[in-house]
């Protein structure tokens, strides 16, 4: 894979890589993958296995989920689909997947051209084993941004249960 200063610098930017120094970016990035997708294209599809993590390396893609409509009830159900989150340069996804192979949770759509760095279960393994160091370090911020990510959903369940159920106490 080509190493452009656009390319590095962008990782600079992404907390995965929060401490990594030039040198380890470059480590790092040997051992994933370069990947283009269209302007519409699916990239994963919601209940697919998933062996990979995906890094925005430049377009923007949705994070969406399909829904069951019906516009009156003498029509039949509709899929329609529910767009999640917008995701961009340096953001990432499929983060679950690389380590638990668990069928993915959403499906993601590239809304533009998309280019994005992947990371696949054999590399991470390699990663393991020849950049030990690098790969701790990666796994110890990924891991923070997970929990991020969790805290977050946490709090959209605590105020839909409080929406819902306007006389609920919630114990803190």
């Amino acid at each position: 894979m080509a190493l452009t200063d656009r390319v590095i610098n962008l990782i600079h930017t992404i907390p995965l890589f929060k401490g990594f120094d030039d040198t380890e970016v470059e480590k790092f990035l040997r051992f994933t993958t370069s990947k283009y997708y269209p302007s519409k294209s699916i990239i994963l599809k919601e209940g697919e296995k998933g062996k990979r993590l995906y890094i925005i390396e430049r377009g923007v893609a949705g994070v969406i989920t399909p829904i069951h409509v019906r516009e009156n009830l003498k029509k039949p159900l509709e899929q329609k689909y529910k767009i999640l989150a917008q995701l961009g340069e340096g953001d990432f996804f499929g983060e679950i997947g690389l380590f638990t192979s668990n069928p993915r949770s959403a499906s993601i759509i590239a809304r533009s051209a998309v280019e994005v760095l992947c990371l696949g279960e054999n590399e991470r393994d390699d990663l393991e084993n020849r950049q030990p160091g690098i790969c701790c370090k990666f796994y110890h911020n990924l891991i923070g941004e997970m929990a991020k990510r969790l805290l977050s959903n946490n709090e959209v369940i605590r105020e839909y249960y409080r929406a819902v159920n306007p006389g609920l106490k919630l114990v803190q």
